[in-house]
């Protein structure tokens, strides 16, 4: 199984690397000055993550890392990470690459904005299309 590499939706996008496996999960390799940074989404905390955003009619990013930790980020896919799943900062940051992911394999649907971004769930069979890539 290889790795895929995306770049992120934001006006400022970066590239990743990414691969899924149906018994560990997804896994996110981002690149940081100090080397790469892995971040594992377990198929619970995926789960979770799909049941938030079908919950919600429209989930914006919401992951500014300053705003999080000051309590002050409004609800969406990063301050979910964080105050949900009880991740660290620098994980719910990785929001950016999940809903990046999730967009291209068909799960998520979004505003198109590369500012103020906001995701809808637009196929729950999110294991398949996770399986098969984009």
């Amino acid at each position: 199984m290889d790795y895929r590499t995306l770049r992120t939706l934001g006006s400022r996008s970066k590239l990743f690397e990414w691969i899924f496996d149906s018994k560990t999960g997804l896994e996110i390799v981002r690149q940081f000055s100090t080397g790469p940074r892995v971040d594992t989404f377990s198929i619970d905390e995926i789960k979770q993550i799909i049941k938030f955003a079908t919950s919600n009619e429209n989930i914006p990013l919401a992951n500014n890392v300053e705003k999080i930790h000051q309590g002050t980020e409004k609800i969406g896919l990063g301050s979910f990470i964080y105050n949900h799943l009880k991740e660290d900062l620098i994980k719910a940051q990785a929001a950016s690459q999940l809903a990046t992911i999730f967009v291209k394999t068909g799960i998520f649907d979004y505003n198109g904005a590369t500012r103020n971004m906001e995701f809808w769930i637009k196929n729950n069979d999110w294991q398949l299309l996770l399986m098969n890539g984009e």
